[in-house]
């Protein structure tokens, strides 16, 4: 029996090793499944939050939207800690040059992650402005308290500081490390974190608007599909290749090489119906190797040299 967080651990390692060229060792998994992982890559404020010229927080992450609602969490999380309201917080994710690298969005991870990371950026960034309203109105930090943008003194209304003021005149703030060790907000506190709100995408979705990454489809776009067969040693049959590839649609491209097929077409859909279709063609040949024996065989295979 494996607990749930290993299954995923385990599974975030398989994602990360088909898809991009990193392969991590037991030491890098480890250090992925602590909490604090994005925040030890970015430990700068500049790196998870800003506040724009219109007075909006911009958050920041690695992470992408797949459909999970990382961007909608991630910004209840924000506001919670920075005590504004949810649109006073625009978010950006998944920009090279602009946000956190995160490595991958796999694993259940994002809020671990990111969430973590963007809710002690905030919790900095609060204690230094508290720090700043101290000196400014000669009065402890204790008794001032931060909310929607400005600080106040606490049980009044009549003294406050707006942020902006603060962050303009001290631009250095967003330079500054953050703090690992800064109390946040209490859970019973909360307001926003695990409450239901409205989806950041909810508009876009139910109009069919682009909002993730496989929305994307631009003009004269060429889909390709690998014809993937269901076991490993096989041939062609060329009788099927032929009689299936000569009533395929004009338009659909097929690519041999070998025992290799893919298909091109410029409708997706179609690109998978002809996927489907060629599949047959592959029959299985003789050999002693199955799921269990293949790794030793690939092991002592020479590789073929073109």
């Amino acid at each position: 029996m494996i607990s749930r967080r290993e299954f995923l651990k385990a599974s975030a390692l398989v994602t990360i090793y088909f898809t991009i060229p990193i392969k991590l060792n037991s030491d890098d998994l480890e250090s992925f499944s602590n909490r604090f992982f994005s925040l030890n890559k970015n430990r700068h404020i500049k790196a998870w939050l800003e506040l724009l010229d219109n007075g909006k927080f911009l958050i920041k992450t690695g992470k992408v939207e797949l459909g999970q609602g990382i961007k909608t969490a991630l910004t209840q999380i924000a506001a919670e800690e920075l005590s504004i309201d949810l649109d006073d917080i625009d978010i950006i994710s998944g920009i090279t040059d602009k946000t956190p690298d995160e490595m991958y969005t796999a694993g259940s991870f994002s809020i671990e992650h990111s969430g973590t990371a963007i809710k002690y950026a905030c919790a900095t960034l609060n204690n230094i402005l508290l720090k700043k309203a101290e000196e400014k109105l000669s009065i402890p930090k204790d008794m001032l308290m931060i909310k929607n943008n400005f600080i106040y003194v606490k049980n009044t209304k009549e003294k406050k500081i707006p942020i902006k003021d603060l962050i303009t005149k001290a631009p250095e703030i967003y330079q500054s490390k953050i703090s690992r060790n800064l109390k946040t907000k209490e859970p019973h506190t909360y307001k926003l974190i695990g409450k239901p709100v409205k989806r950041l995408e909810s508009e876009k979705i139910v109009t069919g608007d682009k909002y993730f990454i496989h929305d994307i489809c631009p003009k004269d776009f060429t889909h390709a599909k690998i014809v993937r067969p269901s076991f490993y040693f096989k041939d062609i049959d060329e009788e099927k290749y032929k009689e299936i590839t000569n009533k395929l649609n004009k338009n659909i491209k097929v690519i041999r090489d070998g025992l290799f097929l893919a298909v091109l077409s410029n409708s997706e859909e179609e690109a998978k119906e002809a996927t489907e279709k060629l599949r047959v063609v592959f029959i299985r040949k003789e050999n002693n190797y199955n799921n269990r024996n293949i790794y030793e065989f690939l092991k002592k295979t020479e590789p073929v040299k073109e």
